[in-house]
């Protein structure tokens, strides 16, 4: 133990060195430094993953931006825009005098590029642009979109569309790359911070950019340092030593201790991330409702809120998180019944259970794992016995899409790739995606259902929306394809003259870092 504790102060004295180094003398006040353990492996904004879009956040600029006070779309690149009344031309206006990091003037011709890009990769945002049937430039600060269909999804979709130097990628592109290999390591953006240095799952460090077109009046962060670090140890053990200012990813286990820190802001956000049981519908005994909704009834959902979460977690209900607009807050929220979920079994003809589930889950997510171990407890109650399947993100996902793999039940996300309702439950539990998406790990649909997804990705009026997309959480909820556990928090320490932060569920896990302050950092 001695041992262990002596090689994490040598990393953490090590890391410090190395920071204050890449700061420069005197730097350190201004200086933002955050220690995360997951990596980014690009600087491509396409991905707006959780990991890529930390770094894009910084680095880019969207079209258009998410308010998530208000529960709107608002300016950024696009200081304005124009729906036309059949939902099928979005007219946008561009903030003019914005300067990408190598000083070239960005224009109505990068917007194009960008998307063009990203529905070539198809990574991304991308499914949200394939409608978009042609794209003409009015002039160098308009663009038009014609849609093949009225698409209300594409709006809410914008957000993560970060806006790509055309001339930049370019030049650096090879073999038909899209620039892709130089974006790895590089950013052709337009944010506030451009990227100076990467080392590989060492560090990364930004530096203003002096010419940012939102300007730097009072602001102070000048610089900022992210630090991979994998082990929870090391950014707690750095976090104490004063040598980071936010550790991003704590552990849950931590969190007690950092409450007790008077040296130390914990903060915690709703977030739009619901853990799920996904039950395979097409797997006898599953195929029955009665068996989900039994299931359902035998999951202690206190005890993963209290355990997996540590209170900071949120009762999950239904499959729209509340964090979204159009979320539906008359369903009933999930009980924990052993005596009504046993009377439910014995209804579909399994008495007493008598049958085991194969259940696969990650087995690097901590509260998956809880999750896992309270439902070996309670399932069993019910005689329902469960065949763990650990596996990789990648792996579960490539199961999931797979209609003839073997697990019954995959212990899951709900983790919208957007900020529309429709457009999450579509990609959940639409028949049209089954084999497509991975999301649609349930292999569940029903045909009113899908009447009612694709009226309302069609649908303009707010209202006649919301009363759509909230009669199709209730009848997604009464089919049972999964049981929604609880909303997902995200949590992170930071010290207290890090002020500013707030969090955003389009951009998920990520800082606005322009909006921070460092008040009476040393």
């Amino acid at each position: 133990m001695k041992c262990r504790f002596f090689n994490l102060l040598v990393i953490g004295g090590l890391v410090l060195a190395v920071f204050a180094a890449a700061a420069g003398a005197g730097e350190l006040s201004n200086t933002l430094v955050i220690a995360q353990a997951e990596y980014t492996f690009s600087f491509d904004a396409i991905y707006n993953w959780s990991d890529v879009n930390r770094m894009s956040r910084l680095a880019y600029d969207p079209l258009v931006q998410y308010d998530p006070t208000a529960k709107a779309i608002v300016p950024c690149v696009a200081k304005r825009w124009e729906i036309s009344e059949d939902g099928l031309t979005y007219t946008f206006w561009l903030e003019e005098g914005i300067t990408f990091h190598d000083g070239s003037d960005l224009t109505a011709s990068d917007v194009k590029y960008t998307v063009e890009r990203t529905v070539a990769i198809g990574e991304g945002v991308s499914r949200f642009l394939e409608n978009i049937t042609h794209i003409e430039e009015i002039n160098d600060y308009t663009i038009r979109f014609e849609l093949g269909r009225a698409d209300s999804s594409l709006i809410e979709a914008l957000p993560a569309l970060y806006i790509v130097n055309e001339d930049g990628a370019k030049a650096n592109e090879v073999d038909g790359d899209w620039a892709q290999a130089y974006l790895r390591d590089n950013d052709l953006g337009s944010g506030p911070y451009e990227v100076i240095l990467n080392l590989l799952e060492q560090r990364t460090v930004f530096t203003k950019f002096d010419a940012y077109w939102k300007g730097w009046e009072g602001r102070n962060i000048e610089k900022v340092i992210w630090l991979w670090i994998a082990e929870s140890a090391t950014q707690r053990l750095m976090f104490e030593n004063g040598e980071v200012d936010i550790a991003m990813q704590p552990s849950m286990a931590d969190l007690p201790y950092f409450e007790t820190d008077p040296d130390t802001v914990v903060h915690s956000s709703a977030t739009p991330i619901i853990l799920m049981t996904s039950f395979r519908v097409i797997h006898k005994p599953l195929d029955d409702v009665r068996v989900r909704q039994a299931l359902a009834m035998a999951i202690d959902y206190d005890y993963v809120l209290d355990v997996a979460y540590l209170g900071y977690g949120k009762l999950a209900q239904g499959p729209v998180p509340s964090t979204f607009t159009y979320h539906n807050d008359g369903l009933p929220l999930p009980t924990f019944d052993l005596d009504a979920a046993k009377q439910l079994l014995a209804d579909a003809g399994y008495p007493g259970g008598g049958f085991t589930l194969k259940l696969s889950y990650e087995s690097g997510q901590e509260d998956k794992v809880r999750t896992l171990e309270m439902l070996q407890e309670t399932w069993g109650e019910l005689g329902v016995g469960i065949e763990p399947m650990a596996a990789d993100w990648m792996a579960q996902a490539s199961m999931q899409l797979d209609a003839t793999s073997e697990p019954d039940v995959y212990l899951n996300y709900i983790w919208p790739s957007g900020i529309n309702s429709a457009q999450l439950l579509y990609e959940f539990y639409s028949g049209a995606v089954k084999g497509i998406y991975d999301n649609n790990s349930s292999y569940w649909s029903d045909p009113g259902v899908d009447r009612l997804l694709h009226a309302a990705m069609a649908e303009a009026d707010p209202a006649t929306l919301a009363g759509i997309v909230k009669e199709a959480q209730e009848l997604i909820v009464e089919a049972a394809p999964a049981a929604w556990i609880a909303e997902v928090p995200y949590v992170l320490v930071a010290r207290p003259y890090v002020k500013g932060y707030s969090y955003n569920p389009a951009h998920q896990q990520t800082l606005d870092v322009y909006n921070m302050r460092l008040e009476g950092k040393e």
